[in-house]
């Protein structure tokens, strides 16, 4: 007995040691597993109003959770795909999710203009078919569309225009690094992977490629807001009732589940949504359709094409050519 009475001593102790270890650090590692259809997707985990990022599916990556109760939440990113948020727990690694496609080019019903209608039904399919190739790339990996592609007269042509996201970090977007060199590296990579594919595509009834890229701010997205508010709790005790007990008076111990109020402070978090990507600048590119068609190298058709950038003020920093 005695033997026994020391061992199950010791596996409270090592009980409680345990208990205690786990109310200081609070934390238990799981390895999560993320597989999308398609493949290439970001996969970022929340933490507070940011994004970080954990890599590309498929992955395996140890994700650590405050208790086997927690929720820990991950955002999966794909160009041209509608953005996913998934809630995970430690008993629920396994997150497979088929990601669907956004609109790539507008719909021929939303044009006005019969010679803009018989224009998208002529390319709308081979251009869908190239955004969907060509943003598999490395040099788009930072890009996404703002809005489908569709078609505009400008003046008496007709321009395809490209509406394009490109996340950055806002501490690199300082004015005075909104100039010419800013712009031409932006250029230099969306000009031989899409704006000349694009414009490959297309003959002489389209006469020009018509880019706008607006810079957003990195990690856009979902966040958490934290509140923290304090209640009255109660612990229990016993307090003695002075009464009869067995006919004499006598001082009886009763249990009282409120004997004790304690003040408690207790935090919440609450997931507040998609936040609206917020526009840092502004850079407008205007391309004829031949020079791209003319181009052999990434970039070098920069001196001839019209250039704007403007902040998030609406100030021009840069210009070069004729931009709409």
């Amino acid at each position: 007995m005695h033997k026994h009475a020391a061992k199950l001593a010791f596996s409270l102790a090592f009980i409680a040691g345990a208990a205690i270890h786990s109310n200081i650090y609070g934390e238990i590692q799981r390895q999560i597993h993320v597989t999308t259809s398609p493949e290439g997707a970001a996969v970022f985990i929340k933490l507070g109003m940011r994004n970080i990022p954990l890599g590309s599916t498929p992955l395996s990556a140890p994700v650590e959770f405050h208790s086997e109760q927690s929720i820990v939440r991950i955002q999966i990113r794909k160009p041209l795909y509608k953005p996913v948020m998934v809630e995970v727990q430690p008993g629920s690694l396994h997150v497979r999710v088929n990601l669907e496609r956004n609109n790539a080019v507008m719909s021929n019903k939303k044009y006005p203009d019969p010679v803009l209608q018989r224009i998208h039904e002529k390319y709308a399919a081979g251009l869908v078919a190239i955004l969907y190739k060509q943003f598999t790339k490395a040099e788009l990996s930072d890009y996404d569309l703002a809005e489908p592609l569709f078609f505009e007269k400008l003046q008496d042509n007709v321009a395809l225009i490209v509406p394009l996201h490109l996340a950055t970090e806002r501490r690199n977007l300082i004015p005075s690094k909104l100039n010419k060199e800013f712009a031409k590296g932006v250029w230099d990579r969306v000009s031989a992977s899409l704006a000349k594919p694009l414009a490959n595509r297309l003959s002489s009834d389209v006469t020009s490629v018509l880019l706008k890229v607006v810079l957003v701010q990195h990690g856009i997205g979902g966040g958490t807001q934290q509140t923290s508010h304090t209640v009255m709790t109660c612990r229990g005790g016993y307090n003695y009732v002075y009464q009869y007990q067995g006919g004499n008076m006598a001082y009886v111990p009763s249990y009282n589940p409120c004997l004790y109020q304690e003040p408690v402070t207790r935090t919440e978090q609450s997931f507040t949504g998609e936040k609206t990507q917020t526009g840092l600048a502004h850079l407008t590119y205007y391309a004829d359709r031949q020079v791209l068609h003319g181009m052999k190298k990434s970039g070098e058709t920069f001196d001839n094409i019209g250039v704007r950038v403007t902040d998030m003020n609406g100030n021009k920093r840069y210009t070069h050519g004729i931009t709409p």
